[in-house]
């Protein structure tokens, strides 16, 4: 750093690209795995059913959207509400694993 006064700069630039390329990656596999979570919609019969799978669906798609709200953040450097959203989609996830080891009966 002593050498070059502009190194931290240059280093962000690296990383900006770096980043760039990674969520690219994340997009690719996200836009693979979102057609088998549209999927599901097709197993319920009422979308207003409180009951697990319903459940499910409706995290599935609360985790889909924060997903796409990630890609922005990322490439923005928004790292802390990465974070948070991030944590989000874990306790959203963990619901839905929650959800389908319980019984079939309504959620009421």
């Amino acid at each position: 750093m002593r050498n070059d006064p502009d190194e931290p700069y240059k280093q962000r630039e690296k990383d900006k690209i770096h980043i760039t390329v990674e969520v690219e990656k994340l997009e690719r596999v996200f836009n693979e795995i979102s057609q088998y979570i549209r999927k599901i919609r097709e197993h319920i019969e009422i979308v207003l059913d409180q009951n697990k799978l319903t459940a499910s669906y409706f995290l599935f798609g609360k985790i889909f959207q924060t997903w796409q709200a990630l890609f922005i953040l990322m490439r923005g450097g928004f790292n802390y509400e990465v974070m948070e959203l991030l944590r989000s989609i874990k306790e959203s996830a963990n619901l839905i694993a929650y959800f389908m080891r319980g019984n079939d009966e309504t959620l009421i």
